[in-house]
């Protein structure tokens, strides 16, 4: 959000175009989209029943892959270029959420996941 105050763009900070400020209000909805989701899935874990809990765990991390995704990709663009350099803190964001879709899933692996323990 700093980097929308500071950056300048015909004289003046990004941030005050209106097409940023919505791309922004919907980062800010994703990611809490994907909070959201996440309380969910842990709240689950809870759960006696596993079908239930994998049910719920596979939801919760296709939604934090779609939305976490469309906030980092939102946020390359909104930063240009800096955005994915190794001295700037958000492609270490990036690589992070390249490597936890590899290691636990991506969307598409959970949605699949959970088409297969809906039937």
């Amino acid at each position: 959000a700093s980097h929308l105050q500071t950056r300048q763009q015909f004289g003046k900070p990004i941030g005050t175009f209106q097409a940023l400020q919505h791309r922004f209000a919907d980062m800010v909805v994703a990611a809490e989209q994907a909070r959201s989701a996440t309380l969910m899935a842990t709240a689950a874990l809870a759960e006696d029943d596993s079908r239930v809990r994998k049910l719920d765990v596979s939801a919760a991390k296709s939604m934090v892959s779609r939305y976490g995704r469309g906030v980092l990709e939102g946020a390359i663009q909104l930063h240009g270029g800096i955005g994915i350099t190794d001295e700037y803190e958000l492609s270490r964001y990036v690589r992070r959420m390249l490597e936890i879709e590899k290691t636990w899933g991506d969307a598409i692996d959970h949605e699949a996941r959970f088409a297969k323990l809906v039937d």
